[in-house]
């Protein structure tokens, strides 16, 4: 049996067809004409769903691929056990150890860019040493060493900023380029050079600053390692044999002038050590020792002058260091040159003094290498790995040899993973049982036997990681596990290696481990996505189910023919089927030891297509009297399109500019009034603009001044082209000026007190006491107002205008004022188009509710990029806050700045509202309309998350899906409070 709520809504269907100008209902049109628990419940199933489907990224996208369980193979074991199992292959001789060399020195320059580095400066005022600089070329003669520049020598006053270095580069060092991956952040990028392995996704949930799970590291597989440097570096990576010194985080002073102060630290830190600390002297008399420098003056030299003379003093200042350390080290081991050095940088740094992206200015690191163990220069095969900085190779062969006057040939570049392989072998080490680098031979020295045992060693600790994950997943998983390659696969290939470095044909035997270690990398990829496809489809799936969930829910509430029927009373029927199926996939999930959410993400499909299919006769019969192919599926199609765009202006915000031109034109084309398609047109064009302009702008008073003039100028047009039929009393013209007065007051207010701060007088206290009070009774004024719609409407937006103002410093008013104008088209737009729809029933949802709501989340997105993009929701200009307050207060200052950002959404929410309110339209229904149609751009941002880039880019990503996902909540809390603003509001008539 019907209620008699919607018995009474049939007798308003009768009476309209009866006259189509039927007065539309006073009564309030809130979600009290069905029963408010089921309102309850969909919301609260929404938000939990959004919620558990939120941080499916992080089992899908930022899972650890670090594993545990691997052997470990030292050169020692792996020459004597290994390759001389076989009994048919002679033993022969075999490198000796003592070809090792005893300690590694390992020197990182943070944030040193490869080119300022190795160019030579020709110009004097870039110069920042006294004694000028010119190639060695009389020393290489004498040395027997071929020149590292073959070019004229005609340039007398050169310089590098590295002099000590460039030394060692001419003379007896192998050097190159060493290539980063993003995020080029210190964390990732000495994890790859001391661990061998990229940046752990995972840590994308602490913060980036801690090691989630425990991985290996060359550290760990020495036998002292003496660490000294930043805090932020070296407490990284710990362990017993471990000794760490680092200055207190507060010397990390970006503003400092002297530029060499941390470094400094470190230097004297070390010399002191070396020359006083009698525990540490024993310690260092170790084999297979590392010593550990980090230097961060160089990265804050170039954050706080960028490229400027301060970064080349910095550089300068770091290469004497290390000379002196060099000196050091050489006394203290009385010069028995069985020390290894190695000289790069974690990162490089952008022309703007900034890092963390894929820039080239980033990620091209240099790396010097000398001492016991590396060749020199002219030895090994040099090979330049282009990263599309240059257009060809032949164009940054010319660069190196007429910028840094080195011979293209002699260079020998490499990725920075692969520096974890490259101490390993050098000390003798095992290999970093995470490692995913590869040895690059051109630097190690030794025979090609050495080398090529090395290589292989190499191959198979990536070899035993793809083998261990392969295993791991292989018993977790129950049915049609899918290998990548068999173990006996691999082992015919590694005999085959083992065969040819016996027969000493050590060149095709190293093209053979590199295939392995190829094998094993794509191994390790492949299972890093196994369950990719799996966890993938369920989560579409589900919100795929959830979007027909609730279009059901409206079908079912909110159309004539869901009102007449029941669901299809198969309810038992489809839990007899539906329990048994979760049931049965919970278990495979138990079984496989799968995390207890994974469990969730299945319940969540079964339970909305269980509702759907309840309903499959309504929606048979609705499709049935409704459904035309070409209508409905073009529909459809731009609908599609529509979202798709707004996903695209996450990412570039210029595609709202080119939608505003094409929703300006398309009322043209529909034959819109030449009175109001001119003015929609020319709004149209205006609001077009701000999606162009920077986000990142300045302070600019006089933008503020303009517009909250234009806004009161909008406001008085609007009342005085259509002055409002009903309570257009002398009362409600007073408070509507008042209104605007005191948005002009806010405005002086404004001027006033950046005046004030600009002089350093600071923030007046009468000021600061008016923002507060202006700010906040505004708010309350509108429940003065009319209950007529358009009063009320005028009022509201006024009243967001005055704290607008305040926390405005460039054009957040005047775009404020466009959207004003936008509102009051759309408002007329909405009530003629229901006036002349044959199919639009009071409280009930028709087709055109769509075009409403797509509508709205356009014009709400528009909102939130009018003024800025998704990078300045965490980069707001804090002197927005400065005329509320002035001294740091975190919560209160974030509180202010989310204001300024709702300010607009919920302006565009209390238009639609209104629009909802005044036509007669089912509140919620058009509220679940809404989170229908937002989830298809959630389920973009869901295949949109990256899991590689800066930390800025994999933010992002994460950041618009959670905003997807969260939707519901925000929408939720803006209608709510919209509705407190309106709920009493008098719809209107045909005369309005």
């Amino acid at each position: 049996m019907k209620s008699q709520d919607a018995q009474s809504d049939h007798n308003g269907l009768n009476k309209k067809s009866m006259d189509k100008n039927i007065t539309l209902n006073n009564k309030p049109q809130i979600i009290t004409d069905l029963y408010m628990k089921k309102y309850i419940f969909i919301i609260l199933i929404g938000i939990i769903f959004h919620c558990v489907y939120m941080f499916s990224i992080f089992d899908i996208y930022f899972k650890s691929p670090i594993v545990h369980g691997m052997k470990s193979y030292n050169f020692d074991f792996f020459n004597n056990n290994i390759l001389l199992n076989n009994n048919n292959i002679t033993k022969q001789t075999t490198t000796q150890t003592n070809q090792f060399a005893k300690r590694l020195v390992f020197i990182v320059g943070d944030g040193l860019r490869a080119d300022k580095f190795f160019e030579i400066v020709k110009e004097e005022d870039k110069m920042v040493g006294e004694e000028k600089y010119q190639l060695r070329k009389s020393l290489n003669t004498t040395l027997s060493i071929p020149p590292i520049y073959e070019g004229k020598y005609g340039l007398n006053r050169m310089e590098t900023v590295a002099p000590f270095l460039r030394k060692k580069i001419e003379t007896e060092a192998s050097f190159g380029i060493s290539h980063t991956r993003v995020p080029t952040e210190s964390r990732p990028c000495h994890v790859a050079m001391i661990a061998g392995f990229y940046e752990d996704v995972s840590a994308v949930t602490t913060g980036w600053k801690e090691n989630p799970v425990e991985f290996d590291s060359v550290f760990n597989q020495s036998k002292f390692v003496l660490q000294i440097g930043s805090p932020d570096v070296v407490n990284l990576f710990k362990a017993q044999h471990i000794n760490t010194f680092h200055y207190p985080p507060e010397m990390e002073d970006f503003g400092s002038s002297d530029i060499g102060f941390l470094d400094r630290w470190v230097f004297d830190k070390f010399e002191y050590l070396l020359t006083h600390n009698e525990t540490i002297k024993e310690l260092l008399k170790q084999d297979k020792t590392i010593i550990f420098l980090h230097l961060l003056g160089i990265d804050t030299s170039g954050h706080a002058y960028r490229m400027g003379k301060g970064y080349y003093d910095s550089i300068r200042y770091v290469d004497n260091g290390v000379q002196k350390v060099y000196e050091l080290i050489s006394k203290f081991y009385n010069y028995d040159n069985e020390t290894a050095f190695i000289f790069t940088a974690d990162h490089g740094m952008s022309s703007r003094g900034s890092h963390g992206d894929g820039n080239p200015e980033c990620t091209r690191t240099p790396l010097v290498c000398w001492g016991k163990g590396f060749r020199p220069f002219y030895e090994g095969k040099g090979e330049i790995l282009s990263d599309g900085s240059f257009p060809s190779l032949k164009t940054e062969e010319k660069y190196v040899s007429s910028n840094w006057f080195i011979e293209p040939k002699y260079r020998k570049d490499i990725k920075q993973a692969d520096m974890a392989t490259l101490m390993s072998a050098v000390l003798g080490l095992s290999f970093p049982l995470n490692n995913v680098g590869t040895l690059p031979l051109a630097y190690l020295n030794m025979n090609e036997r050495f080398r090529t045992i090395n290589l292989f060693i190499n191959a198979r600790q990536v070899i035993e990681q793809f083998i261990v994950k392969q295993n791991m997943k292989q018993n977790q998983t129950l049915l049609l596990f899918r290998s990548y390659m068999s173990e006996k696969q691999i082992n015919e290939l590694e005999m085959e290696i083992k065969v040819l470095i016996e027969k000493e044909s050590y060149i095709e035997a190293q093209e053979k481990i590199y295939e392995l270690i190829n094998i094993g990398l794509k191994g390790l990829n492949y299972f890093m996505t196994y369950d990719w496809p799996q966890l993938m489809s369920t989560v579409v799936i589900g919100y795929l189910f959830w979007m027909v969930y609730l279009l059901v829910f409206c079908l079912r509430h909110y159309t004539d023919i869901g009102l007449s029927l029941k669901s299809d009373g198969n309810s038992y029927k489809i839990l007899s089927v539906a329990i048994p199926i979760t049931l049965m996939l919970n278990i495979y999930l138990y079984l496989q030891n799968d995390p207890w959410h994974y469990h969730i993400y299945i319940i969540f499909p079964i339970y909305f297509f269980s509702y759907i299919a309840n309903h499959i006769q309504l929606i048979f019969n609705f499709l049935k009297q409704n459904f035309s192919f070409t209508r409905d599926i073009t529909s459809a199609f731009l609908t599609l399109l529509v979202l798709e765009v707004m996903v695209y202006g996450y990412y570039s915000r210029d595609i709202f500019s080119v939608c505003f031109i094409i929703i300006g034109v398309a009322p043209t084309l529909l034959g819109m009034s030449f009175k109001y398609r001119f003015g929609w047109l020319t709004t149209c064009i205006i609001m077009s603009l701000f999606t162009l302009l920077p986000p990142d702008y300045g302070s600019d008073m006089r933008l503020v001044i303009g517009g909250s003039l234009v806004f009161c100028g909008c406001q008085f047009l609007w009342r005085y082209i259509k002055p409002p039929k009903k309570d257009n009393t002398i009362y409600q013209s007073i408070l509507f000026y008042f209104q605007l007065a005191l948005v002009l007051v806010a405005c002086a207010i404004t001027v006033h007190t950046d005046l004030s701060l600009a002089k350093k007088q600071g923030l007046p206290n009468w000021n600061r006491i008016a923002a507060w009070v202006l700010s906040i009774s505004s708010l309350f004024l509108p429940f003065f107002a009319s209950n007529f719609y358009q009063i009320r409407a005028q009022s509201i937006l006024s009243a967001f205008a005055t704290p607008l103002v305040f926390l405005s410093i460039n054009y957040e008013v005047l775009f404020y004022s466009g959207i004003l104008v936008t509102f009051l088209y759309w408002i007329r737009h909405e009530k003629k188009k229901r006036k002349e729809d044959n199919n639009f029933v009071v409280g009930r949802l028709s087709s055109i509710e769509f075009s409403t709501a797509l509508l709205f989340i356009f014009l709400f997105n528009m909102s939130f990029f009018g003024t800025g993009n998704l990078a300045t929701i965490s980069s707001f200009e804090l002197s927005s806050v400065y005329r509320f307050i002035s001294i740091f207060s975190p919560f209160t200052m974030t509180a202010l700045l989310l204001i300024k950002l709702a300010i607009p959404l919920l302006a565009v929410t209390v238009t639609f509202v209104v629009i909802v309110r005044i036509t007669g339209t089912p509140p919620f229904g058009s509220f679940l309309l809404v989170l229908s149609l937002c989830d298809i751009m959630t389920i973009n941002f869901f295949f949109l998350v990256s899991d590689v880039g800066s930390w800025l880019e994999i933010g992002n990503s994460i950041s618009r899906f959670a905003i997807g996902n969260a939707m519901i909540i925000i929408l939720l809390l803006l209608f709510t409070f919209a509705q407190l603003y309106i709920r009493n509001v008098k719809v209107a008539t045909k005369q309005d």
